[in-house]
């Protein structure tokens, strides 16, 4: 399993259009992209405005298809309305998962 790690600061008070725009792919857009298995938003405890989210595909070259989707990027522009500056990706290979 393939996990894309975006960190950001989110704009003061843009919290709930965070919300809006996530509850709105998880409708329209996380049942049609390739491999998407889930995700996690996590507000950062230390940092009123940080922000990690998680995202979750099968493999990495399904989420590459999911990126060059029209509709992927057109979500990426409506995020960057939200937050300071562009967020930093880090690329991540699951090595070991467990949930409860």
């Amino acid at each position: 399993m393939f996990a894309q790690l975006l960190r950001f600061r989110v704009k003061p008070e843009s919290w709930d259009q965070l919300r809006a725009l996530d509850e709105r792919w998880q409708r329209e857009q996380a049942p049609i992209a390739p491999g998407f298995k889930g995700a996690y938003i996590l507000r950062e405890l230390e940092s009123t405005r940080g922000c990690i989210m998680a995202v979750l595909f099968e493999s990495r070259e399904l989420a590459q298809q999911n990126s060059d989707r029209p509709e992927t990027s057109e979500w990426y522009q409506q995020l960057l309305t939200l937050i300071e500056g562009e967020p930093e990706f880090i690329s991540t290979e699951v090595f070991r998962s467990y949930l409860t």
